[in-house]
C-alpha cells in the first residue's frame, strides 16, 4: 500500500502542466456548496485522436495522493466517456474545502490541470442561543445572543421586545476557532429593569439560511425582585395602619375615661347626701 501512496506521490509531482498533444478542462471553476449537500467538478479533454487509454484521477491541492472512494467513501468517481471524467462528493463537509486537481494519464504522460476547482463550503449557524448576562447596573437589564460554528463570517441580528423591533445598535462580537469556524454574540442592554412577562427575541440571518433563525427570553427573574419589593411596601403600609388604628384606639380611650369621671363629679355635686358619704362608697361608685 505505502508503495503504490508513493508511487502516486511522484506522479502527481511529476504532474506535466503544458502539453502540446493534450489540454485538460475543468468546470466549474470555483463552486460554494452549502454544509450537507452535493457537488460535482468535471474534468474534459479534448476527443482524442486515437484508441490510446485515458485515465482521470483527482487529488486536492496540498496533498500528495490522489483520491480515492475507498478512504472516503463520500466521494465517487468515474467517466462519462472517453475524454470526459468527474467527482462527485456526497454530503459536503466543511474540512472537504480545498482547490480540486483532475489528472489525466495519456500518451505515457501525466497531465492536469493547472487552475483547478475551487470548492467553498458554508456552513449555517448550529447553535443560536439568548441568556441573560450579569449587568454592571443592578436595575438594568442586559441580554446576549450566541451564534455557533458558521461560515462565513458575515451575519446579523435583530432584536425585538414583545414582537416590536427594538434599536440595531447592538455591539457584535466575531472570532475564528481552531475549526475555521465563526461564533458571534451581540449584546442588547437596556438602562431600566424590565417588566414582568416581556419576551425579548433575538433573529440571526446568514447566507446560507433561507430565513432568519430566531431565539426568545421570557423576562422571569426579575420577577423575585419586583414581588420582594412590592411585598415589603405592603407590609410598611399595613403596619404603619396598625400603629396609626392603635394610637387613635388609645386616643378614643382616654376621651371616654375623661368623659366619665366628668359626669361622676357631676353627679356627686347634685346628691348633697352622697357627699357626706363614706370616702370609699364614693370611689367605689366613681368606679362603678
Amino acid at each position: 500500500m505505502w508503495k503504490l501512496k508513493l508511487v502516486q506521490c511522484f506522479a502527481i509531482l511529476g504532474i506535466v502542466y503544458a502539453d502540446t498533444s493534450t489540454e485538460v478542462f475543468q468546470f466549474p471553476i470555483s463552486l460554494k456548496a452549502v454544509k450537507g449537500t452535493n457537488v460535482t467538478f468535471h474534468c474534459s479533454i479534448p476527443l482524442p485522436r486515437d484508441d490510446s487509454k485515458v485515465t482521470f484521477n483527482w487529488w486536492r491541492e496540498g496533498e500528495y495522493t490522489y483520491l480515492s472512494t475507498a478512504t472516503d467513501h463520500r466521494k465517487l468517481f468515474g467517466s462519462k466517456s472517453k475524454f470526459s471524467g468527474f467527482i462527485h462528493i456526497n454530503n459536503v463537509r466543511f474540512q472537504d474545502a480545498g482547490i480540486y486537481h483532475c489528472a489525466v494519464q495519456q500518451y505515457g504522460y501525466t497531465i492536469g490541470n493547472q487552475v483547478g476547482s475551487n470548492l467553498t463550503v458554508w456552513v449555517p449557524p448550529t447553535q443560536v442561543k439568548i441568556r441573560p448576562r450579569e449587568s454592571p447596573r443592578g436595575s438594568s437589564l442586559s441580554l446576549v445572543c450566541e451564534a455557533s460554528a458558521f461560515y462565513p463570517d458575515i451575519i446579523a441580528f435583530e432584536w425585538y421586545k414583545d414582537g416590536i423591533g427594538i434599536s440595531t445598535k447592538t455591539s457584535v462580537m466575531k472570532q475564528r476557532n481552531s475549526d475555521g469556524l465563526y461564533q458571534a454574540r451581540s449584546f442588547w442592554e437596556e438602562k431600566q429593569a424590565a417588566a414582568s412577562g416581556s419576551v425579548y427575541s433575538c433573529l440571526v440571518s446568514h447566507i446560507t439560511l433561507e430565513n432568519p433563525l430566531a431565539v426568545t427570553h421570557v423576562i422571569t427573574y426579575s420577577n423575585a425582585g419586583s414581588q420582594s419589593s412590592r411585598f415589603l411596601m405592603i407590609s410598611v403600609c399595613i403596619g404603619y395602619g396598625l400603629i396609626c388604628l392603635l394610637f387613635i384606639v388609645l386616643i378614643w380611650k382616654r376621651h371616654q375615661l375623661k368623659d366619665l369621671h366628668c359626669c361622676t363629679i357631676d353627679l356627686v355635686a347634685s346628691q348633697p347626701g352622697i357627699a357626706t358619704a363614706n370616702p370609699k362608697t364614693v370611689r367605689n361608685y366613681e368606679e362603678s
